[in-house]
């Protein structure tokens, strides 16, 4: 999946410590990609990136996939439900868990 990169000053240089809130996000976003690579179709995958990970709006994406906005939020929660529940059978319980 495709998330935003941290600005510049977010990133350690060498013999620096990465700030924490950057190192959380990165292991998050690793999860949670390895959890759409392995439950989500293709077409599930590429909404979530764009209209949870990136700026695109549910007519956007409806209108390029030649769905509804309506179609592309069930589906995108539909995809949603399936992370969460795949996560949990790998031992995760809530949000906290990344923490």
């Amino acid at each position: 999946m495709d998330f935003e990169e941290p600005d510049e000053s977010a990133v350690a240089r060498p013999g620096e410590t990465q700030r924490p809130d950057v190192a959380v996000l990165a292991e998050v976003r690793m999860v949670l990609s390895y959890a759409a690579g392995h439950c989500l179709s293709d077409r599930e995958r590429q909404i979530v990136e764009r209209c949870v990970c990136g700026k695109s709006s549910l007519a956007e994406v409806g209108g390029e996939m030649d769905v509804t906005r309506e179609r592309v939020r069930q589906l995108r929660d539909g995809a949603l439900m399936r992370m969460k529940e795949y996560l949990r059978a790998l031992g995760f319980k809530h949000s906290s868990d990344f923490l």
